[in-house]
């Protein structure tokens, strides 16, 4: 309206009070996740009870295949408005609890992050693919620190490693 108005393009700037009341809110969660897996990698079990506002429907376990899981997801009710028209709904959640817990598997049960991910996706030659390929131009193998926060020096670098899979949504109720 407002070019129309001016007959010429217009550009908005929104200070951080306006653009939350006027672009909407992402969904946001509280999460307790408890999992297990094998000591050659296999999730054997995920169980996360997932409260969100501004719900998206946050699918967890996400792209992992797992061999029992349970989901207790709950919407929480605000008075700020509800999310408006967002690409993926839930998925960058979603893959951040997913990602987070199989880090802390593969650490736990002694693994390369990379490889506990490969054991998961053997049967995807295109995954495969791709995680080979995010390896090599990340130098995975000269950058992956096997003890994090292991570099000397106070400052600590690292490399990270995270799937997702489009369209992998699926509200849980």
């Amino acid at each position: 309206r407002d070019a129309k108005a001016a007959g010429a393009p217009v550009k908005l700037l929104c200070d951080r009070k306006g653009e939350f009341q006027s672009q909407g809110n992402r969904p946001g969660y509280i999460a307790d996740i408890r999992a297990a897996a094998t000591a050659d990698g296999k999730v054997t079990a995920f169980d996360i009870k997932n409260h969100g506002a501004n719900n998206g429907g946050c699918a967890v376990p996400y792209v992992y295949h797992i061999g029992a899981s349970r989901v207790n997801q709950r919407d929480v009710r605000l008075n700020a408005g509800g999310p408006p028209a967002f690409r993926a709904p839930g998925q960058p959640e979603a893959c951040f609890l997913a990602e987070a817990v199989v880090d802390a598997l593969a650490c736990k049960v002694g693994l390369d992050p990379l490889e506990f991910r490969r054991k998961d996706c053997a049967g995807d030659a295109k995954r495969l693919r791709q995680m080979d390929m995010g390896a090599t131009a990340m130098e995975w193998d000269r950058k992956f620190q096997k003890q994090p926060g292991s570099m000397p020096g106070p400052k600590k670098r690292g490399v990270g490693l995270a799937l997702r899979r489009e369209g992998a949504h699926v509200t849980i109720s």
